[in-house]
């Protein structure tokens, strides 16, 4: 029967995950490791890399990208190591590959290691983590069932997901990946792209399929949500889905100057929860717009991406045509407004800014929809 423990790392100067591992690797009665991990850095593969160059071919390891922190260095020591590896890109940021575990087995007993801790030196030494530690009789039904689980589960993510879950076979898979931006360069970090896209935005990787249940939860306060519409306009019929509803509209949306103010029109709209329960910090810039071409385009103000869309105008029911808009996202999580949970996206009126500039469309309400099979063309709705 299994025998738990706990180790939480930072209570004891001698608990902690690096102890941890060293101990298990140099375990010689163990034969086979699975270790996962969301994120990889060269720095933890170094501290442990004689254990792990020991028992290197022991070992399969399973490490997500696209994430922002796993690096080409950590992925390039392992590979050297002689590892099995295998790296997990979910296609999208939203949902990543964010397991931490680490299983050492013989013939006759397991140990595995669960819990908080990523392979980054952080992870392994300097981060408040917790994990439970089982100790596992494989003489014992019950533990072997938790073990042909586990070890069924990884088997499953090596040989299923053949688009998403790649083994590293040589240097070159991981300076593609490198190239495709969907691992960074710990010598001069850059942003991962949310989708699974290479720097030139072409799809790369599909959005994984995993079996996931979504959460039923309303996304409007007090007004039901449909999931899609067809409408009629003069180019013909254009399938909506309603991906955003503001509340009232007032000035500073309708970029109307107030009477006596010096405050100058900002030229756009800073996209907020409105009538949605979104983080509205995240919800345009990764779920909205996400595949849209984001770029950096003010060398002095590098925190700021850029992306354009064509939005087509209906107000009061009459059609405006079409506008090719940008859209401002600031990426800093450093400021006084991001630590605010303000919002960090704005849709910059450009040619449309006459069109909505009427104090006849204040207190009405803007609706956008996204429009089918078409990854950067909206409809914009105020009524």
């Amino acid at each position: 029967m299994a025998k738990a423990k706990i180790i939480t790392q930072g209570l004891n100067k001698e608990q902690n995950h690096l102890n941890l591992l060293r101990t298990l690797l140099k375990d010689g009665s163990l034969n086979k490791f699975i270790f996962s991990t969301a994120y990889l850095r060269e720095a933890a593969v170094e501290m442990l890399s004689a254990e792990l160059g020991s028992v290197a071919e022991k070992i399969d390891f399973f490490v997500g990208i696209r994430n922002g922190v796993t690096s080409y260095q950590g992925l390039s020591k392992l590979l050297t190591l002689g590892i099995n590896l295998y790296v997990i890109d979910t296609g999208v940021t939203s949902s990543i590959f964010h397991s931490k575990s680490f299983t050492a087995r013989s013939d006759t007993l397991a140990v595995s290691v669960v819990g908080s801790a990523n392979f980054t030196s952080a992870g392994l030494m300097r981060n408040v983590e917790t994990s439970v530690i089982l100790e596992l009789d494989l003489t014992e039904p019950s533990d072997v069932l938790y073990m042909e689980s586990l070890e069924s589960d990884f088997h499953k993510l090596a040989t299923n997901y053949g688009e998403n879950v790649v083994k590293i076979v040589d240097i070159s898979n991981i300076e593609d990946l490198l190239k495709e931006g969907r691992i960074i360069d710990e010598n001069s970090e850059t942003l991962i792209p949310t989708i699974g896209n290479n720097k030139m935005n072409k799809i790369i990787v599909p959005k994984m399929e995993l079996e996931l249940e979504v959460p039923i939860s309303k996304s409007l306060d007090t007004l039901e949500r449909t999931n899609k519409k067809t409408i009629i306009i003069s180019e013909g019929p254009l399938i909506l889905e309603e991906i955003w509803r503001s509340k009232e509209l007032v000035r500073r949306d309708l970029n109307i100057p107030t009477q006596g103010s010096n405050t100058n029109a900002t030229g756009s709209m800073l996209l907020k929860k409105g009538s949605y329960k979104i983080n509205q910090q995240s919800y345009f810039r990764n779920i909205v717009f996400t595949n849209l071409k984001w770029i950096n385009k003010d060398s002095t103000k590098s925190y700021f991406e850029f992306a354009v869309a064509k939005f087509h105008f209906i107000i009061d029911g009459i059609e405006y045509g079409w506008h090719e808009l940008n859209i401002k996202h600031d990426t800093r999580k450093n400021t006084i407004t991001y630590r605010q949970k303000q919002p960090m996206t704005h849709l910059m009126w450009g040619t449309a800014k006459d069109l909505i500039c009427n104090e006849a469309l204040l207190s009405k309400e803007l609706r956008m929809y996204s429009i089918d099979s078409r990854v950067d063309e909206f409809l914009i709705e105020i009524a």
